[in-house]
């Protein structure tokens, strides 16, 4: 992932929106990537204990409280709300695309995969920005 800080200034949603798209051309071109998504959302296996496997969801979530502090300081993540609630509610709300994204994916063309990931930035930006 990109360093939070180079993600901030006006441009700070068309970045996020630039990282969105190589993630989604990775997970195109490597079947793997979606595979692997798919072991942080296996509730009652073995590897959901992991620590290998929290210490990665910590570090993930630290990493979205450094871009949200970002896109608070630039203006482009709304600050009526304390930032570790937003952190919470944003988090929560990537986790369930998260999830249900591998289950759906075989059924999806690449220009449905493309349209989703659109209105999936759509909804976080309708979600944090002022």
């Amino acid at each position: 992932m990109p360093a939070p800080a180079g993600l901030g200034g006006n441009r700070f949603w068309d970045r996020i929106a630039a990282l969105l798209a190589r993630l989604l051309a990775i997970s195109a071109q490597q079947a793997w990537y979606i595979d692997a998504g798919k072991l942080f959302h296996l509730p009652d296996a073995p590897v959901a204990q992991s620590p290998a496997l929290q210490q990665a969801l910590a570090r993930s979530a630290q990493w979205l409280d450094e871009v949200l502090a970002i896109g608070r300081d630039c203006g482009a993540v709304r600050d009526d709300l304390p930032a570790l609630l937003q952190g919470e509610l944003v988090f929560a709300v990537l986790q369930a695309m998260d999830r249900w994204l591998p289950q759906h994916m075989d059924a999806l063309d690449a220009g449905s995969r493309q349209q989703l990931a659109d209105r999936q930035l759509d909804c976080m930006r309708r979600l944090l920005a002022p």
